[in-house]
């Protein structure tokens, strides 16, 4: 990781030897997108010194108390890495923890990032330990508000089958719905997510799936079908979008 780290922070050029141009280099170190940042952060993350959040080109990218942070992380079956750059400090910091989903890695490299460059000492564990608490807290009152809006002993419109198909979108492409051991099972963009009914149309996602991302509330993880003017179904409304009927699937 300490060569990649040091690739990283040079010209395109790795001992002596020219791998991009600085152009392109720099390219992926520059903000293409917004990020969203959760509510719970937002305050916190600007007494913090956190600036607004972009992605680049496989780099998430924001300001470090006025320096530029250009980072990634990653987590896997009960691993968690971390690799963050000052660019124009010249420093790179990799973590490795065998814990997942844990805040530790950032902890540890925003206290060695203060430490190198001089900056006000922070108590990074208790300022992750508040914003998880907060996240934790408007988790669990979404997700009793929206049971609370559930209307039980519901069933759909229409049986599992009639909601099998292709659905597409212009800008997302098809998602396909099957119907697998009784229940429905979404597949979109590579990725499968099981479907557990709510209350009329409309239907949870389940399991443990990249369409489920952690700072989603209980009504992101949700879809819902509508129905056409003849009952069948029309659309499957997956992250906001209508997605457009296109008839049975491919068996």
């Amino acid at each position: 990781m300490a060569p990649w780290v040091r690739f990283q922070l040079g010209d395109g050029t790795f001992e002596a030897k020219r791998l991009l141009t600085a152009a392109t280099l720099e390219e992926t170190h520059t903000p293409q997108m917004v990020r969203r940042i959760p509510p719970a952060d937002r305050e916190e993350d600007e007494q913090l010194g956190l600036g607004l959040s972009s992605y680049g080109l496989g780099w998430f990218i924001r300001d470090y108390r006025g320096h530029r942070l250009v980072y990634h992380g990653g987590n896997i079956d009960g691993f968690s890495a971390l690799v963050a750059l000052l660019p124009r400090d010249c420093l790179g910091i990799v973590i490795l923890t065998n814990r997942d989903v844990t805040q530790l890695p950032s902890a540890v490299a925003y206290s060695l990032f203060d430490q190198a460059l001089g900056l006000p000492q922070t108590d990074w564990n208790a300022a992750f330990g508040r914003q998880e608490q907060q996240r934790e807290a408007q988790e669990a009152a979404a997700a009793q508000a929206l049971a609370a809006r559930r209307r039980p002993g519901t069933t759909p419109a229409r049986e599992l089958a009639a909601y099998a198909g292709a659905y597409d979108d212009p800008a997302y492409g098809t998602a396909n719905v099957s119907v697998e051991n009784g229940a429905l099972v979404l597949r979109w963009n590579g990725s499968t997510a099981p479907l557990e009914h709510f209350h009329y149309d409309t239907f949870s996602l389940k399991g443990d799936s990249p369409l489920i991302n952690e700072t989603d509330g209980p009504e992101d993880r949700q879809v819902f079908f509508t129905l056409g003017a003849d009952g069948d179904v029309a659309s499957l409304n997956l992250l906001g979008r209508a997605f457009k009927s296109q008839g049975k699937a491919p068996r």
